[in-house]
């Protein structure tokens, strides 16, 4: 598979549908500093697991979506890279088909599935791995 997608700060030409935006930062803080990204992808896109520090709201515009989620106190059997790697947000576990002889405690976290459709919005806590 050979999906595309994007992933940056917001274009200038979107910004004011966002709007009104305020309720789209968790802290004062992080309204003042007004950071916002975007990913957009093509059908078919799988992300590799891996945490984000931020909160995030995922909106299914077209076809659907499947999440497979874990608590942030699961990291450890996640087996996430050291914090200096530069892949350090992201587990070294192929989620799809982990190597439970390497990853012996990947088969003890307990996952949370869900899926969007069309219309839907998720929204995610930090630091959720998915």
């Amino acid at each position: 598979f050979k999906g595309h997608y994007y992933f940056g700060s917001v274009p200038d030409n979107l910004k004011s549908d966002l709007m009104p935006d305020k309720y789209l930062y968790h802290t004062e803080k992080d309204y003042k500093a007004r950071r916002q990204f975007i990913w957009i992808s093509s059908s078919g896109m799988i992300t590799h697991g891996h945490f984000d520090q931020d909160y995030n709201f995922f909106i299914q515009l077209v076809g659907q979506k499947k999440f497979t989620l874990w608590f942030p106190w699961e990291h450890e059997l996640l087996y996430t890279y050291p914090r200096v790697h530069p892949l350090w947000h992201k587990s070294r576990a192929n989620f799809a088909a982990p190597d439970v002889s390497r990853f012996p405690g990947f088969t003890k976290a307990h996952a949370v599935k869900t899926a969007t459709e069309k219309d839907y919005l998720l929204y995610c806590i930090k630091i959720i791995l998915f």
